[in-house]
């Protein structure tokens, strides 16, 4: 039964160890005043579903097939230990529609996990879509998986950050995707952020800055696997992938930029290391190693 299962990074699943809470939009019987414990009486909203879970119990919320809720504040999920799971694919995965600039959905307890979640920008300028953390509170141990950015009856803005990790250690970010056809900034901004790792994410925006997936201030840090399209023009500063202010790995992604000034602005590793990389600047061309200067 699906309710006795969570997805993780490791799949195949495993037993949830507490309590599961079910959330739907659909449902004509839909109530934050529901039990909300099976999918024939859910619970309305995520937070509703949050308040009923005990912290560091492990504890899941069920968002069902075709949920949706609309952010119009910055609306904290925080429950330590909990995990937030959509079910349903492609247009029945669960969204989170953003309708005011500066509303999001905030991450602020420590080892909580957000899976198969749509993040949809309905404002024009939305600044960001998932916030980790901030700068006064931790969220270490977060896992993001199979997470969604994109654009609907609005645009990311050029100070936007769909996946914003901050002053929070030991966050895997893995399997997201995300699109924008208006300048943003960056999909995925780590800051201060010790042990991260950012794997397999298929992500293709036009960065403002930095890089498309960006990393400042963090040590011991990872970023595998992954697809980056850059696809500003602009001649400097705008990166696939970038990093500074620490040490990590960058391995094994595959990245493109439009950049006039060509693949100068593939990768910024900064003071971090770079092995088997591959970049291109131009469709029908072939990959190199990038950095081209290797190891002596």
């Amino acid at each position: 039964m699906i309710g006795s299962f969570r997805s993780d990074l490791a799949s195949p699943h495993f037993p949830i160890p507490g309590s599961v809470f079910y959330v739907s939009s659909s449902a004509p019987n839909a109530s934050d005043s529901n039990r909300g414990t099976t999918p024939d009486s859910p619970l309305a909203t995520i937070v509703g579903a949050l308040a009923r879970c005990t912290a560091n119990k492990g504890d899941a919320v069920f968002c069902l097939p075709g949920h949706s809720e609309s952010y119009s504040v910055v609306t904290d999920w925080a429950v330590a230990g909990t995990s937030i799971i959509g079910l349903g694919e492609g247009d029945d995965t669960p969204k989170i529609r953003l309708l005011v600039i500066s509303s999001y959905a905030s991450v602020v307890s420590h080892n909580m996990s957000v899976e198969n979640i749509h993040f949809v920008a309905d404002v024009t300028n939305t600044f960001i879509g998932l916030s980790v953390g901030t700068g006064a509170v931790q969220s270490n141990g977060f896992i993001g998986r199979r997470l969604r950015f994109s654009e609907g009856d609005g645009t990311w803005g050029t100070i936007s950050q769909f996946v914003f990790v901050r002053t929070s250690n030991d966050a895997v970010i893995s399997d997201c995707s995300a699109t924008s056809s208006a300048t943003a900034s960056k999909a995925v901004s780590l800051s201060t952020c010790d042990r991260a790792r950012v794997t397999n994410c298929n992500l293709s925006i036009t960065g403002a800055s930095g890089g498309v997936i960006n990393v400042a201030a963090s040590n011991q840090w990872l970023v595998d696997g992954c697809i980056v399209e850059q696809k500003s023009t602009a001649a400097s500063t705008r990166f696939a992938i970038a990093a500074s202010s620490g040490n990590g790995f960058i391995v094994w992604n595959f990245v493109s930029t439009a950049s006039s000034a060509g693949l100068a602005q593939s990768i910024d590793p900064g003071t971090g290391w770079c092995t088997e990389n591959y970049a291109t600047d131009g469709v029908n061309l072939h990959g190199v190693v990038f950095p081209t200067t290797a190891s002596t």
